[in-house]
C-alpha cells in the first residue's frame, strides 16, 4: 500500500527508510513529492526530522505493528499546480502532506474529490482546521488562528493580565496570505473586546518596504508587534525594527517566523526576539535520545537536531504514525489506504500518558482530533532567541478558544455563502 506525501518545498534530503525495509515483509510505502517553493534551508530540517522518526520506527520497533515504512522519492516536481508525473500518481491509496512552501488550490480540490488526506502546514488557512469545511485537510499542529490567540494571551501575561491590554497599541505585521487575513479578523474581534488599538501592515522581504512599516510603528508608539512572516521577510523585519530602536523582546512571532535560518540571518537584531512554537526547541526529549541511540548515522543528514524545524518534522511524522497505528487497530495490522488514514487522523488522542510513552512529553501538548476538529494542537510554547539558540520562556499557552471558534464558524458560513465546497456535518462511522 502506498501513501503519498506532497511537500511543496525547496530541496530534498535523502530518506533512508527504504533501505531498511525487508523485501519479504509488509511495507507501508510513502511516496514523497517535492514541489518547488521559497521555504529555503528551514525545510531541510523539517524533512530530516520526518525521515529520522520514520527510520527510528523501523530500526527500533520493526515498523508499526510489523509493517515497515518505506519512503519512495518521487522527485522535485509540481512546477505548476496539478502538473508533473508525481501529481498524476495521487490516487485513492495515497496521502498528501504539504509543509510550508505553498499549497496548490488545485491539489486541495483534488484531495477533496478523490478523498486523499492532505496535511497542511501550521501557517495554512483554516481549511485544515475545520473538518466541516474539508474532511481531508488537516493542520494537526496549532494553526495560525490558535497561534495568534496564544500570542495575545502571552502578551497579556507579560502585561499582568488580559485587562491590562486596554489602551495598548498592537501592530500586526503579516505576509499577504489568506491565513493572515483570517488572523486579522480574529485580532479585530479581540481588539474590540479587550480595548486595545490594532494596526495592521502587510510586509514584504524588501529592506525599503520593511523600513517604512517600522518607521510608522515607531511614530505611532506601538507597544507590541505580532510578526507573521517567513523566510527573508522575517530577517528583514527584525533588522528594520532594530534600526528604529524597537525592542526585539516586544516582537512576538508566529511559528513560521521562528525558523532558525531566518533568525540567524538577522544577526544581532534578533537577540531577545520571541516566537511561538507548537514544538519547542530543546535536546532533552526522550524521543531525541532514542534517535541518537538508534540512528548514529543521522547526524550527517540532520546537523541541527535541536532546531525548531527539525522537531516540527519529527512531530508531523509522529502524528501520522499514530494515525496509522489507530487505523491498523480498526482495519487490521497491515498497510492502510488513504480513507483509513483519514479515519485515524480524525481520532488522535494524545494525553500526557501517551506522549510520555512516545518520548514526546512536553514536546507536544496534550491534544485530540475529531471529525469536526482537524487541529490537534490548541497551545504553543514561547521561546526567545539568545543569539545562538532558543530558550523556552513559557509553559504551554492557549488563547481565547471562544474567539477562535467564532472566527472559524464565520469563515465556514462565508464559504457556504460563496458556494465553495464544504463537507457539511460529520457522518456516522
Amino acid at each position: 500500500m502506498l501513501l503519498l506525501l506532497l511537500l511543496p518545498l525547496i530541496g530534498m534530503l535523502p530518506l533512508r527508510a527504504a533501505a531498511a525495509a525487508e523485501a519479504n515483509g509488509q511495507q507501508q510505502h510513502i511516496a514523497v513529492i517535492v514541489a518547488r517553493g521559497d521555504a529555503g534551508p528551514a525545510i531541510d530540517a523539517v524533512l530530516a526530522g520526518m525521515a529520522d522518526y520514520i527510520e527510528l520506527l523501523n530500526r527500533r520497533d520493526g515498523g508499526i505493528n510489523g509493517v515497515r515504512l518505506v519512503w519512495d522519492d518521487c522527485g522535485s516536481v509540481m512546477e505548476a499546480p496539478g502538473e508533473g508525473p508525481c501529481a498524476e500518481q495521487v490516487t485513492h491509496d495515497r496521502v498528501a502532506i504539504a509543509l510550508p512552501g505553498g499549497l496548490s488550490p488545485a491539489l486541495a480540490e483534488r484531495s477533496r474529490a478523490e478523498r486523499i488526506p492532505l496535511l497542511m502546514p501550521a501557517d495554512a488557512s483554516s481549511l485544515g482546521v475545520d473538518g466541516r469545511a474539508d474532511r481531508y485537510a488537516f493542520t494537526l499542529l496549532a494553526g495560525p488562528l490558535r497561534q495568534a490567540a496564544a500570542r495575545l494571551q502571552f502578551i497579556a501575561d507579560r502585561e499582568g493580565g488580559i485587562d491590562r491590554l486596554r489602551g495598548k497599541r498592537i501592530a500586526y505585521l503579516h505576509a499577504a496570505q489568506p491565513s493572515r487575513h483570517e488572523v486579522g479578523e480574529l485580532l479585530e474581534r479581540q481588539a474590540a473586546e479587550y480595548g486595545f488599538a490594532l494596526d495592521q501592515h502587510s510586509i514584504v522581504a524588501s529592506v525599503e518596504a520593511a523600513a517604512e512599516v517600522w518607521q510608522a510603528i515607531h511614530r505611532d508608539a506601538v507597544d507590541w508587534v505580532l510578526l507573521d512572516t517567513a523566510g527573508p521577510a522575517t530577517s528583514a523585519a527584525l533588522r528594520a525594527a532594530a534600526r528604529v530602536g524597537f525592542p526585539a523582546d516586544r516582537i512576538i512571532g508566529s511559528a513560521a517566523a521562528g525558523d532558525d535560518e531566518d533568525i540567524i540571518a538577522a544577526g544581532a537584531a534578533a537577540i531577545g526576539y520571541i516566537a511561538a512554537s507548537p514544538v519547542p526547541s530543546g535536546g532533552n526529549f526522550l524521543l531525541l535520545r532514542d534517535i541518537r541511540r538508534h540512528l548514529p548515522d543521522a547526524a550527517a543528514n540532520a546537523p541541527n537536531r535541536r532546531d525548531a524545524g527539525y522537531l516540527r518534522g519529527i512531530a508531523q511524522a509522529l502524528l501520522v504514525g499514530e494515525a496509522i497505528r489507530l487505523a491498523q487497530r480498526r482495519y487490521g495490522a497491515r498497510p492502510i489506504d488513504s480513507e483509513q488514514l483519514r479515519w485515524g487522523l480524525e481520532r488522535l488522542q494524545l494525553d500526557d500518558e501517551r506522549l510520555s510513552r512516545l518520548g514526546a512529553l512536553e514536546m507536544l501538548p496534550p491534544s485530540a482530533t475529531s471529525c469536526s476538529d482537524h487541529d490537534a494542537g490548541d497551545a504553543v510554547k514561547f521561546q526567545q532567541w539568545l543569539g545562538g539558540r532558543w530558550n523556552v520562556v513559557s509553559d504551554w499557552v492557549g488563547g481565547d478558544t471562544a474567539a477562535v471558534e467564532a472566527v472559524i464558524d464565520t469563515l465556514a458560513r462565508r464559504r457556504t455563502r460563496d458556494g465553495e465546497p464544504t463537507a457539511g456535518n460529520c457522518p456516522p462511522e
